[in-house]
């Protein structure tokens, strides 16, 4: 099931730290003061509608995803039952110790409100949303996916990602060509796009009607936005821009060599196409901009990282970038209950203080990868993991189960 051993794409870890800070930055609400129609005020405000529009990194984390469980996992041949329950063993190692740890970081703030109220209907809501947490359920009730700690919500989604792959991604993945891969891309972005298109041509008030820099709280806008079904585009194509990758680099391609260490290719024009998208986001509807828009260039961001050059990708493969990209799961996860603490001591959200807690989130986050998620994973999986048969000695399963620690997203 795992693939030959290959070298972790340090370019790509290190892509996770900018994701992840990009939705702390957008938590954090910031507004931005400027004289209105002088050019630093367009310039802060183009950055402002940037930082709104942080949730699309979800997206690119769904697309990523995709994108690293297809690099690392042979989608080639169906799956054993064995092969089933070791891939569920090592995602559920992987994501769901840091993700107990941000719910019950949060529990006291949930909680308490039902004791200084005394309300058995709040308490029956709390206690049905905390149990649809703890499954991983949430984003599959739209009135429950921001319950609790709110990113989870794109961990329901993985979970029921994790599901489909074995499946559903082996039919992305086994396209035979690079046209045929891409075209499955186009396909599942058209899909994606499918839902909110349909809501802005109606004008769906308080949603397809908004701006994508808005914040629409309608219970349809919470179904379409967090939905997994919805957002299962993002990882598939995910798993199909792998298939182009590995296309490009085989050497049987003609175009191997072409495009080996020429990632810029493809990460360039991306990133300026996503930072155009995103500056003008008071311009384009909210549900586009949320559910599909951004798939083209998160794809071509991914991919040309993973082919690599000697420019941003050596950048970012500096070690301290790498560690932080490894700990922001944690980031992602804990950046909420951090912010309640701050909020709990009455932090009025200067720009030292957003400061402050920014570094505090990435403190925290780098002990709890180093000293709590890291010996976790190891720990579930060698607890959970079926011992190894004749044909597999004990040091080739304890090589492949650190291999999975260390490469698989």
């Amino acid at each position: 099931m795992l693939r030959k051993p290959i070298s972790e794409v340090l370019p790509l870890t290190s892509l996770r730290f900018f994701l992840a800070s990009w939705i702390v930055l957008f938590h954090l609400q910031l507004v931005i003061k400027t004289v209105p129609g002088t050019t630093a005020q367009i310039s802060w405000w183009a950055l402002f509608n940037v930082v709104h529009c942080a949730y699309v990194a979800v997206g690119i984390f769904f697309v990523l995803s995709g994108f690293i469980l297809a690099l690392n996992y042979s989608l080639d041949e169906p799956w054993t039952n064995a092969m089933r329950w070791k891939f569920a063993v090592a995602r559920f190692s992987r994501i769901y110790p840091v993700y107990l740890l941000a719910l019950a970081a949060v529990a006291p703030i949930v909680i308490g409100p039902i004791f200084a109220e005394h309300s058995r209907s709040l308490l029956l809501r709390r206690l049905v949303s905390g149990a649809l947490n703890l499954l991983m359920l949430q984003a599959w009730v739209p009135q429950a996916a921001l319950t609790w700690n709110g990113p989870g919500w794109s961990l329901s989604s993985e979970a029921f990602f994790y599901v489909c792959f074995p499946v559903l991604g082996a039919l992305v993945y086994r396209t035979t060509t690079v046209r045929k891969a891409v075209a499955a891309i186009a396909g599942l972005w058209a899909l994606e796009l499918a839902a909110p298109v349909i809501c802005v041509l109606l004008r769906v008030k308080g949603f397809g009607d908004m701006h994508a820099t808005a914040l629409p709280e309608t219970t349809l806008a919470d179904l379409v936005k967090f939905n997994p079904l919805l957002n299962l585009s993002f990882f598939l194509a995910g798993i199909a821009a792998c298939r182009v990758y590995r296309l490009l680099r085989a050497e049987r391609h003609k175009n191997g060599e072409k495009w080996a260490g020429r990632g810029y290719l493809f990460y360039l024009p991306s990133l300026v196409l996503l930072a155009l998208i995103t500056a003008f986001g008071d311009r384009i509807p909210y549900p586009v901009m949320h559910n599909g828009l951004i798939l083209p260039p998160a794809v071509g961001i991914i991919l040309g990282l993973a082919l690599g050059d000697k420019f941003l990708c050596a950048l970012l493969s500096n070690r301290l970038l790498v560690f932080l990209g490894k700990a922001s799961y944690a980031e992602y996860l804990l950046h909420f209950p951090v912010r309640y603490v701050f909020e709990r001591y009455g932090i009025a959200w200067s720009l030292e203080q957003q400061t402050g807690y920014f570094l505090t989130v990435l403190v925290i986050s780098g002990i709890v990868f180093h000293f709590y998620e890291e010996p976790m994973q190891l720990r579930l999986r060698k607890l959970l993991m079926p011992r190894p048969t004749t044909s597999q000695t004990p040091l080739h399963s304890s090589l492949q189960t650190e291999q999975v620690a260390r490469l698989v997203d």
